[in-house]
């Protein structure tokens, strides 16, 4: 390169000052690709931590659900059956019935309650993981939701590009079907009657397909943003605010995702469900 620098015309100084300046600048570009590099890996790492610390915190909140759960239940099939009785033993007192039906209310909803935390942080069953045909999985759960109380004034219709179909998703298939049920459960609370809710297969990006559950409710206040998927946290009166929790439990156990915004423009909230392809899957 001296030689190169020389015939054209540099003499030996100005040809090492150039070689100085070119390996300078080299070295430079070098630093700073390994200092990007080396950030990316620290952004990777804790994000890894982050991941690894999640699971472990939702595994302790599922042992310990579990045992409470165990224990509640055996309280309240009693309470039931004093209940029961007192019904029989009081049916001739007018007065009984509203205090019987507001004791069998909050029994239910505790049922709910210990229903909701067995859930929690519950693990996949590897062997319930197998390739899934995604737009079967909507659909079914589509129809059942069509039954639910909250599915009365709302239509629902499943859009998906020509040929989505095929695609097909590695999960537990029962497991997703509920995650799409709280979903459609959620916007059907949020939203105002008569309202259309939509759910979209979108085409498949990299290694994921992507699925959106979108309506035209009053969407998510601000300040609330960042708790959705906070444990028991529940703008809804009577709700256990474990549904968002377990969704977003079962779509990381099974190397998916969800992330939830308000529509821009509004109204009304989209949850997307990320889920990996299924070797070989339509792409």
């Amino acid at each position: 390169m001296v030689e190169e620098a020389l015939q054209s015309g540099f003499d030996k100084g100005q040809a090492a000052l150039f070689l100085e300046r070119f390996f300078a600048r080299i070295s430079l570009d070098f630093c700073r690709e390994w200092c990007l590099l080396a950030e990316q890996e620290a952004v990777d790492l804790r994000e890894r931590e982050i991941q690894m610390m999640h699971r472990h915190g939702m595994e302790v909140l599922a042992g310990f659900a579990a045992g409470v759960a165990h224990e509640v239940r055996n309280s309240l099939h009693a309470l039931m059956s004093v209940t029961e009785a007192l019904s029989k033993e009081l049916k001739d007192n007018p007065d009984a019935g509203t205090y019987l039906y507001h004791i069998r209310s909050q029994i239910d909803r505790l049922s709910l309650l210990m229903k909701d935390l067995l859930q929690v942080g519950k693990p996949v069953d590897p062997s319930r993981m197998r390739a899934e045909f995604l737009s079967e999985i909507c659909l079914a759960a589509i129809n059942t939701w069509k039954d639910s109380r909250w599915a009365k004034g709302h239509a629902v219709s499943l859009i998906q590009r020509p040929g989505g179909e095929k695609t097909r998703v590695l999960t537990d298939g029962l497991r997703l079907h509920q995650v799409f049920l709280n979903l459609l459960d959620n916007a059907g609370q949020y939203s105002p009657a008569g309202s259309e809710i939509e759910v979209v297969i979108s085409d498949p990006s990299e290694k994921f397909a992507k699925v959106r559950v979108t309506d035209k409710g009053s969407g998510i206040s601000r300040e609330f943003v960042g708790k959705i998927f906070d444990p028991f946290f529940s703008t809804r009166r009577g709700g256990t605010g474990l549904g968002l929790t377990i969704v977003k439990n079962v779509l990381e156990s099974q190397g998916g995702s969800i992330a939830i915004w308000n529509n821009d423009p509004p109204p009304g909230t989209t949850a997307e469900v990320s889920l990996p392809l299924a070797e070989g899957a339509e792409h």
